[in-house]
């Protein structure tokens, strides 16, 4: 399993294609759309990031394993917010200690 990636490392992967893992037989293909700005909360830093799901693919939110052929596998928790003709979208949210 790979570190967490930082938000730069999402950004460098705008556009391309992680493999969600729904068992060790199946798959589906998530492109990641968007990485916000990071945006200050008290102490916190925070920012998140959307992929793009097939349509009707009937994701929940829960923690989900990705592959990525740069970055290895990572483990996300994703919630479904938004579907339409183009697919669902799923977030995840980063929130970490600000740097001093």
């Amino acid at each position: 399993m790979a570190d967490m990636l930082t938000r730069d490392e999402f950004v460098e992967q705008k556009g391309s294609v992680f493999e969600l893992e729904l068992s060790e037989d199946d798959s589906i293909k998530l492109e990641l759309i968007e990485v916000d700005e990071v945006k200050e909360m008290g102490p916190y830093e925070s920012f998140s990031v959307v992929f793009l799901a097939p349509k009707d693919c009937g994701l929940e939110s829960q923690i989900y394993k990705l592959k990525h052929e740069k970055k290895g596998e990572i483990e996300l928790f994703l919630s479904p917010f938004f579907q339409d003709e183009k697919g669902l979208k799923l977030e995840s949210i980063f929130s970490v200690a600000a740097q001093a």
